[in-house]
């Protein structure tokens, strides 16, 4: 069963595949299939709405709120309700399926899939790129740009998506309405902002002082930088905008290559439905990564979380608390603002993500790597596999 990018999907719901691809003990195996997603609006159930299955509290499996274990945060089995707040599982832009043994190449994998690795083939054509500017140049802000990808965009399902979520997020008019919302509301609204698709959570589990004293806009305000270069969607303009997200996004110019592309200090790396071949670009930058995905890589094995990249949740939930600690709390502007940061840390993940990038990720590593993997490959599908490489006992 194979879909395409540019038409509806009309095959079986991707998370009942997934369902039986888990651990029947498994909490998304033993939980429900929200069927209702893909409903027209008003036959969705309220508590399957992308608002109702925001987080409100720290998340499972978590230190206080943080990622624990990378192998936890990225297994789908595990979280039933990302079905519904992941454009991979909501409305996939391409995607093939087989309930056959029958082997399969991919750049990326989800956890209970079995597809065999291989490296992206952008990390191919795309140029090592070392940062010009030395870490204390760099200005400490929070910079993404891309466009509206990451599923295939309708009115029906955008909040669902992840890149909608992450700039709603970083965006403080989005965030100011979420401050107002926290003691408003039922429970599926409390804190959540202005385009519904994320959520400040109403006890302020992760201790932020940002959150404290209706300033928390202001404080994401002086430090995040994101926005679509294009709101691609079902009813495109010309201009690259969309009819029904115009009201909450902008059009913003994508950043050029050279130097202001490396100027800031943090970037996200986040599913998007491409190869997943920028990861490696962006440690080589020498930037923090801030690393959110359900997939896995070719390289996984070779990085360290927290120590390469910076882990998170893949509903961001955690992002404010991670900026906090690398920036501090501070307002731009207030001198009464006592809350600093640790920007050393920042830079010891970005500088090592950069070198060991230089060191194990390289085109010759991924080469190398392709070159084993089909060696291994040609041999097990040999029918005289069970000779091959065979030494007899030469005592």
């Amino acid at each position: 069963m194979r879909h395409k990018a540019g038409g509806p999907y009309l095959g079986p719901r991707l998370w009942s595949l997934v369902q039986r691809a888990c651990p029947p003990d498994s909490a998304t195996a033993r939980g429900e299939l929200m069927a209702d997603i893909w409903q027209l609006p008003g036959h969705t159930e309220m508590e399957h709405s992308a608002a109702a299955l925001l987080p409100l509290e720290l998340p499972t499996d978590s230190s206080e709120g943080y990622v624990a274990n990378w192998t936890v945060a990225t297994d789908v089995c595990r979280t039933p309700r990302i079905q519904g707040l992941h454009g991979g599982f909501v409305a996939p832009k391409a995607m093939n399926v087989t309930r056959k043994l029958f082997p399969l190449f991919s750049t990326s994998k989800i956890s209970a899939s079995n597809e065999i690795l291989i490296p992206s083939f952008s990390s191919f054509n795309s140029s090592n790129a070392t940062s010009p500017l030395p870490w204390k140049e760099k200005e400490p802000k929070l910079h993404w740009r891309g466009p509206a990808s990451g599923g295939a965009n309708s009115e029906l399902n955008w909040r669902r998506l992840q890149r909608h979520r992450f700039v709603s997020m970083l965006n403080a008019t989005h965030v100011e309405v979420a401050e107002g919302m926290l003691h408003a509301g039922n429970e599926t609204t409390v804190g959540t902002g202005y385009a519904g698709n994320f959520r400040l959570l109403p006890s302020n589990a992760y201790h932020l002082a940002s959150q404290k004293g209706a300033k928390m806009a202001e404080w994401v305000s002086g430090w995040a930088d994101a926005g679509f270069t294009d709101l691609r969607c079902d009813e495109s303009g010309e201009d690259g905008t969309c009819s029904y997200t115009n009201e909450f996004f902008s059009v913003k110019k994508a950043a050029s290559d050279g130097e202001e592309k490396y100027k800031y200090a943090a970037v996200l790396d986040s599913d998007a439905g491409d190869d997943g071949g920028e990861l490696v670009q962006r440690l080589e930058e020498g930037r923090v990564v801030l690393r959110a995905s359900v997939y896995k890589q070719w390289h996984d094995s070779r990085l360290i979380p927290w120590l390469h990249f910076v882990p998170m949740d893949n509903t961001f939930v955690d992002v404010y608390g991670v900026m906090e600690y690398f920036l501090g709390a501070d307002v731009p502007g207030n001198e009464k603002s006592s809350e600093h940061g640790h920007d050393e840390q920042a830079q010891r993940i970005a500088e090592a993500g950069q070198q060991w990038a230089k060191k194990a990720l390289r085109k010759d590593d991924a080469l190398v790597y392709l070159y084993r993997l089909l060696l291994e490959y040609a041999r097990v599908v040999d029918v005289k596999r069970h000779t091959m490489g065979w030494v007899g006992d030469n005592v």
